[in-house]
């Protein structure tokens, strides 16, 4: 049997580099002072950035894990800054969340330019998932300034080249027939994976079980090494 081909779904993942605005609140600390001091204080901090950045080491937190699209993106992204800014650029995986547990840090960070993030689109689904659950929002994009988009990528559906399954139809019609048996995995809940499977499984019709992990390289390890199911292939809808 040949290979099963990826099911493209409508959906695209950007990996992007946004510069920390520092804590909310941050920006009203001088709101106290005079118009004439603030508007010294900003040149004066203009022109030292200006000339002396940056003067140390750079921290780029990636919110995923090593294998995934944002850490293969920030690794060639990192050696290109030190290699322009003849400056250490250090890149930090901090993982959980979604990616919220990177991407939050990094809100909260100084703005002082020493604090970059690479993540992906799921930074702006994040919040709307806090919101919905009525629950503390890790960040607010707000806190970010967007500095560069490096990649747009479609998202595949993909199974092991032993799968039963001979195309997406095949699957869906399988999973159709036998709700919830199947397990799917994702970067993380809410993440740029697991809100394209759900929209997936509403628009046709079927149940999986979302097993969310910490990136999309350990949810890729997860599906090579899971043992194969032994069972006969459902039939493709008529016309598939």
């Amino acid at each position: 049997m040949s290979a099963p081909r990826p099911a493209r779904l409508g959906l695209v993942t950007w990996a992007a580099l946004a510069l920390g605005l520092g804590p909310l609140g941050a920006q009203t600390q001088t709101q106290t002072q005079t118009q004439t001091q603030t508007q010294t204080q900003t040149q004066t901090q203009t022109q030292s950035a200006t000339t002396s950045w940056p003067d140390k080491a750079i921290t780029l937190i990636v919110p995923f894990p090593p294998g995934g699209v944002a850490d293969t993106v920030a690794r060639p992204v990192a050696e290109a800054f030190s290699r322009e800014l003849r400056q250490t650029v250090i890149g930090d995986n901090r993982v959980g969340a979604g990616g919220a547990a990177g991407i939050g840090p990094a809100a909260r960070a100084p703005a002082d330019g020493y604090t970059l993030l690479l993540s992906l689109s799921s930074i702006s689904i994040l919040p709307e998932a806090d919101a919905i659950l009525a629950r503390k929002p890790a960040y607010a994009l707000k806190q970010f300034v967007p500095i560069a988009r490096f990649t747009a990528d479609p998202t595949v559906l993909v199974v092991r080249a032993d799968a039963p399954w001979a195309n997406a139809a095949a699957l869906i019609a399988d999973a159709r027939q036998h709700p919830a048996r199947y397990n799917y995995g994702s970067s993380g809940n809410y993440g740029t994976m697991h809100v394209p499977m759900e929209m997936l499984k509403a628009k046709a019709g079927f149940r999986m079980v979302h097993i969310p992990y910490t990136g999309a390289g350990p949810a890729v390890l997860a599906l090579m090494s899971a043992p194969r199911r032994r069972q006969r292939p459902a039939a493709a809808p008529r016309g598939a």
